[in-house]
């Protein structure tokens, strides 16, 4: 079973991820509102949601950090950001996937599963302006 870390700025929606990752055949081993690589390095998990919306962290670094101090944790962003160029910034980036928030419920747990399975999910939702 696929472990994942959820890092959710907004404590309300940790308990709802945590069930979608469980319908995409997931477990969560690890879910904070802060970003805090040490923490999900040693929780080791196989994927990292990311919903770094509204927070101060540049989502470039963030990636960035993963790929040099963990290349097996695939990143997944949740983001309701948009604008053309982004996907093509987080392949560059080191994301796995990329799914707008605007997806439904099923889309997400289809994303998570394809991630899961060692694909990438690549949201055109996010290059709408």
């Amino acid at each position: 079973m696929p472990t994942v870390y959820v890092v959710e700025p907004q404590a309300l929606f940790g308990p709802e991820l945590a069930r979608l990752v469980g319908a995409a055949g997931g477990r969560v081993v690890g879910h904070s509102p802060l970003l805090d690589l040490d923490t999900i390095i040693t929780a080791s998990p196989d994927v990292v949601l990311l919903d770094l919306d509204f927070t101060d962290y540049q989502l470039a670094d963030v990636l960035d950090a993963l790929r040099a101090e963990a290349p097996s944790i695939r990143p997944v962003v949740l983001t309701s950001e948009h604008g053309a160029g982004r996907l093509e910034a987080y392949r560059t980036y080191g994301a796995a996937a990329v799914v707008a928030k605007a997806a439904s419920e099923r889309e997400l747990v289809h994303g998570l599963r394809v991630v899961f399975d060692g694909g990438t999910v690549w949201d055109r939702r996010v290059e709408t302006v």
